[in-house]
């Protein structure tokens, strides 16, 4: 959620939503009409980046256990996996 807010347009939007709020400057009668459209698109934006960083967390482990050839002190060649090295 925190990094959703850090964006300049989620930011603008919830400042006028909490405009929306005052009677005096309201066209909404006091109502935070940009509230569920707020909402969805935050909602959204969260899905779509847990989305991808679940794809990025597939892909490291992938890496992390894919094999590779490694030399030891003496000279001697074995394979191990990217994570153990």
């Amino acid at each position: 959620m925190f990094e959703q807010l850090k964006k300049p347009a989620n930011i603008y939007f919830i400042i006028i939503m909490c405009m929306q709020c005052f009677d005096v400057i309201s066209i909404s009668d006091g109502k935070p009409a940009m509230l569920p459209p707020l909402i969805v698109v935050i909602l959204a934006s969260m899905i779509k980046d847990g989305y991808e960083d679940y794809r990025r967390h597939l892909k490291d482990d992938e890496e992390n256990n894919s094999l590779c050839v490694s030399v030891d002190q003496q000279g001697e060649e074995h394979q191990v996996r990217w994570r153990d090295i």
